[in-house]
């Protein structure tokens, strides 16, 4: 697996006036708008106690005898995984503020969030490791100690202070003590560090002193503000050699602003600057104040990430996402408010109302490609068929190197005048800021027959007389659409331009049926085609398409990259919806660990959110290119 169904899960990607924010799923009112609180959330499915689950142990011990913070006194808690096995060494992970992880009545319930991620095969066999920060006595001179005096009084000097002391208290002190007890892994990929606000501060400055212990670090509302100087760490990032770290941090507009600085603001510049280092990034932006509640609605999500190439995890067969399991989808940021506020007013908004993406829009400078126009009326392998494709050169497309090749199915909805996604200006930003290689990209459309004219949705298209031949050419579940595309569409562009052979520089895409005959296509030519892209592709028509959750459950995994995305108010109605059948494909890509990424979001059969997002579905789809700025 390569994500969960949140966005953006893997790869870091440039933030932006399009940045997201996560809510769970709205009610499926269709048109309706739906008022929502902030911070509104579901509780974590996975700190649910389930029946048969092994229950780990938890233990404590107090410390007394620092000689890096001398004169505190704190609690540490190990969790062990009633599967740990004293003869093997164990991964784990280091909690900061650990009491809060570990009550009853609180929002977290990490033991028992790893409890069941563990039964389940999705995060190794993990010794947590609970630590409270230090108290001490308070100095004379010390007064109301800024900016909580409730809390543990050494906590912000071992929290906010933007240096390396910490780190070498768990390195030398705290992980010393639990190795007497317990056997840890000495590989640093077994080692992750997590905490919120100054503690998720704390974990990822002790990551970044100590990168040779930990690897792995997750951080929810981090402090990277001055409190005494955490936004340094904007420096850090910036002037340093990229460190071998995967990054997990989450905040919302709605986090703590106050005189030492904008958490929300902080949080968004630090993903900006681990985004510019290529670092392995996940950002998670919730509109919830300045609490654990969004971090613990999705902790058990962001655990997935953090372990997902673990091999006690790959060495395994996670079950499929359950139907009833809470599933998050994004929205635009709404706007800053002029002042902060910790109790903001509900806000309204309507399913499917999505920004425009800021690279559909041409730029100064930008060098504009060159989009052909051609027809097709010779086909064999659907006769009497007529068509018109539509081929975009860049302005940095080389006849002496092989071209990648992008292959959009309805081709209108891509490139016309009034679409949406605008293409063609996509590729030319993205190819000029080096995010995407130099391409020919072909627009195609449906075939069609003069004697079957038939009427399209307006909600799909703005043809009233739609191509005749689409229903036969995309919503069937045989090869004829990729062979048409590999003996037909491919050697007509041939003809004109060189474009690489290699599987992975060939990727299809579609919206609609179109996703599905993308995917459908790949599915029977993975040789020709590693990549390909399906938004609210409509698994429900297809003849044969429910089916493709079995298919891809019982099959040995094709090496596609798979992108998939649709929404809560797409294509309801029957027996399922378009929604439940996209959910259902990811479950079994998820399970089968494709190289994949799901986006789900609240619209409906409609092309808003995918061109919302879809300048950085490309960037993901061709992360890796050789062609692509590192």
């Amino acid at each position: 697996m390569k994500s969960t169904c949140w966005l953006f899960p893997i790869v870091a990607l440039a933030l932006g006036a399009n940045e997201m924010i996560e809510i769970p799923e709205p009610p499926q009112t269709g048109s309706e708008s739906y008022w929502r609180l902030p911070g509104d959330l579901p509780a974590n499915p996975d700190a649910e106690v389930r029946a048969g689950v092994p229950v780990g142990l938890i233990e404590s011990f107090d410390w007394h005898d620092s000689r890096v913070y001398p004169g505190t006194t704190r609690q540490v808690w190990i969790y062990t995984p009633a599967q740990y096995d004293p003869a093997r060494p164990a991964a784990a992970m280091i909690w900061q503020d650990g009491k809060s992880h570990l009550r009853e009545t609180g929002p977290l319930h990490t033991p028992r969030t790893m409890d069941n991620l563990i039964a389940d095969g999705l995060m190794p066999v993990t010794i947590g490791i609970f630590v409270d920060p230090g108290q001490r006595p308070r100095r004379a001179d010390e007064g109301r100690a800024p900016p909580n005096p409730n809390l543990p009084l050494n906590r912000r000097i071992e929290y906010d202070t933007p240096n390396g002391i910490y780190a070498e208290f768990l390195a030398t002190e705290i992980i010393p003590e639990v190795r007497r007890r317990r056997n840890l892994s000495t590989d640093r990929s077994d080692w992750a560090i997590g905490g919120g606000s100054s503690g998720g501060m704390a974990a990822f400055t002790a990551a970044w002193h100590r990168p040779d212990l930990f690897a792995k670090v997750l951080v929810s509302n981090g402090s990277f503000v001055n409190l005494l100087g955490g936004h340094a760490v904007l420096d850090w990032i910036r002037e340093e050699e990229p460190k071998a770290l995967r990054v997990a941090l989450s905040s919302g507009p709605f986090d703590l602003a106050n005189q030492y600085g904008v958490w929300w603001d902080a949080n968004r510049a630090v993903a900006r600057e681990l985004a510019a280092k290529h670092y392995d990034l996940q950002t998670r932006w919730g509109d919830g104040i300045h609490n654990p509640d969004f971090g613990a609605a999705r902790l058990g999500e962001v655990l997935r990430w953090i372990w997902r190439d673990h091999p006690e995890v790959l060495a395994k067969s996670p079950p499929p996402r359950a139907r009833d399991r809470p599933v998050f989808v994004e929205i635009p940021a709404p706007k800053p408010p002029d002042s902060y506020t910790q109790t903001p007013d509900p806000y309204e908004r309507l399913p499917d109302h999505y920004p425009r993406h800021p690279f559909t829009e041409r730029r100064d400078g930008v060098p504009r490609g060159r989009v052909e126009l051609f027809r097709w009326d010779q086909s064999l392998v659907y006769p009497g068929t007529t068509r018109g494709l539509w081929i975009y050169v860049p302005v940095q497309y080389d006849p002496a190197e092989p071209a990648a090749i992008m292959i959009f199915q309805d081709g209108h909805q891509w490139m016309g005048e009034k679409s949406r996604y605008q293409v063609p200006t996509v590729c030319d930003n993205l190819i000029a800021a080096g995010d995407l290689p130099p391409m020919i990209a072909v627009f195609i459309e449906p075939g069609d027959t003069l004697d079957k004219p038939s009427l399209l949705p307006a909600l799909i298209s703005p043809r009233t007389v739609p191509p005749s031949n689409l229903e036969v050419e995309y919503d069937s579940v045989d090869d004829r659409y990729v062979r048409f595309l590999l003996e037909e569409v491919l050697p007509l562009v041939e003809e004109r331009w060189r474009v690489s052979a290699d599987p992975a520089d060939r990727a299809l895409v579609g919206i609609g049926s179109g996703g599905s005959a993308a995917f459908n296509a790949a599915w029977h030519r993975p040789d020709q085609f590693g990549k390909v892209v399906s938004h609210v592709g409509r698994f429900i028509a297809m003849r044969g398409a429910p089916d493709y959750p079995r298919r891809v459950r019982e099959s040995a995994p094709r090496p596609l990259r798979v992108f998939l995305q649709s929404g809560v108010n797409d294509q309801i109605g029957g027996e399922t919806s378009g929604w439940e059948a996209n959910l259902d494909l990811a479950r079994e890509l998820e399970a089968q660990r494709y190289d994949f990424k799901s986006v789900w979001g609240d619209g409906a059969q409609s092309p808003h959110h995918s061109a919302a997002v879809f300048p950085d579905t490309l960037r993901w789809l061709w992360r890796d290119h050789p062609a692509v700025r590192p």
